[in-house]
Order: C-alpha cells, then structure tokens, then sequence
C-alpha cells in the first residue's frame, strides 16, 4: 500500500492514478490523520 498526504496527491495525482489502476492501494492522510483509502482490487474479486 502506498501512502501519500493530501498535498503530495495534488502535486503527482497522475501517478497515484496509476499506481491505483495497477490495482494498488493508495491511503491519503491529512494532519496525520487518514483522509481516504482506496480498496485493493484484488481484495474485491
């Protein structure tokens, strides 16, 4: 799982786009507090 804080998602959303199209779980923080957490697709199948 990749973790990023909200800032760091605005300036390289393009990649974090992708590392989640692959497939990998992305977890957004903000303040140091978790913000959003994208599902593992693997998990959903």
């Amino acid at each position: 799982m990749k973790q990023a804080t909200f800032s760091e998602l605005r300036n390289h959303a393009k990649q974090y786009f992708d590392f989640v199209e692959s497939g990998e779980s992305v977890r957004i923080v903000r303040n140091g507090s978790g913000l959003l957490q994208t599902p593992n697709q693997a998990q959903q199948r």
